[in-house]
């Protein structure tokens, strides 16, 4: 339907290639959060920017791997929108912990700005503006987002189970977006990319769960069904792999753990996760000992 730059093979060895960095590493702040929050002990693997982690380089792979492909009038609305929406998270969430000094929303706020820098890399890769340019912490170019942050703000400051709810809110509204707009769109990065956010929202729900659980309160989803909410909280954090074997220290590998470095980390790009089954994950090279993905 679409003129596609790359032929089909290559898109699907690409798919298999770019397993998203996402999910990993928020595997590590849910499970994080769940430590902190449950169990009040401490944790060396606190999820935190890395130096190795280069958005650049997240970039380059999205463009090099991934076919350009014509964007229709909901394709457009949807990068947009979703980009702003991942604001909205970050924003709500450091909001948050300036508030109650809770860890799992410093966390996850560092995996929502991760999440935002993969929208901005399909937003400048199909030359569309940036909906958020210049825009500080809390200001949003549409309306809506905007009323709602006002909302979720004022909420989330009542009490620590109240913005513990507004977490659980707003992955619950993101998981439901972005099904709506994975529905309405073909192209295969776009498509990578909503998929990799998803399965990060549901692991940001699980720890958001296990801490309102721990509060004795219920959380009951707004957006998503009840059966899709029973389902994810009922089952373990998901992990994946990595964008051309980009991720951030402390990430967990989906590759070899023979000790072989044969998978897809650039020279010199080093995980510090343990690798935990067969697959092709990266190492640090291609020859190099494999320290996780």
């Amino acid at each position: 339907m679409k003129k596609r730059i790359f032929n089909w093979s290559a898109s699907m060895a690409a798919l298999v290639i770019a397993a998203m960095f996402f999910t990993s590493c928020e595997t590590d702040a849910s499970e994080i959060a769940q430590l902190t929050e449950m169990k009040a002990v401490a944790t060396t693997a606190a999820l935190a920017p890395t130096s190795n982690y280069n958005a650049d380089q997240v970039c380059d792979c999205l463009t090099a791997n991934y076919p350009v492909e014509a964007l229709t009038a909901a394709q457009v609305d949807a990068l947009l929108f979703m980009r702003e929406e991942e604001k909205l998270a970050h924003d709500v969430y450091l909001g948050m912990h300036a508030k109650w000094g809770t860890k799992v929303f410093s966390n996850i706020s560092n995996a929502e700005q991760r999440h935002m820098d993969a929208m901005l890399c399909l937003i400048n890769k199909y030359k569309l503006d940036d909906p958020i340019g210049d825009n500080g912490i809390g200001v949003f170019k549409n309306a809506d987002l905007q009323a709602l942050y006002n909302m979720l703000m004022e909420k989330g400051s009542a009490s620590v189970e109240d913005a513990l709810a507004v977490g659980a809110t707003i992955e619950d509204l993101d998981i439901a977006d972005l099904a709506t707009r994975l529905a309405s769109t073909d192209n295969a990065d776009i498509k990578a990319v909503f998929n990799e956010l998803t399965r990060g929202s549901r692991n940001h729900m699980r720890a958001y769960y296990r801490n309102l659980k721990n509060q004795g309160v219920t959380y009951v989803p707004k957006n998503i069904s009840l059966a899709t909410f029973n389902e994810i909280i009922s089952t373990p954090n998901e992990r994946g792999g990595s964008i051309c074997g980009i991720c951030p220290n402390n990430c967990i590998g989906n590759g070899p753990g023979n000790g072989q470095g044969n998978g897809n980390c650039p020279n010199g790009n080093t995980g510090n996760g343990p690798g935990n089954g067969p697959g092709n994950g990266g190492g640090n090279g291609p020859n190099g000992p494999r320290n996780g993905g």
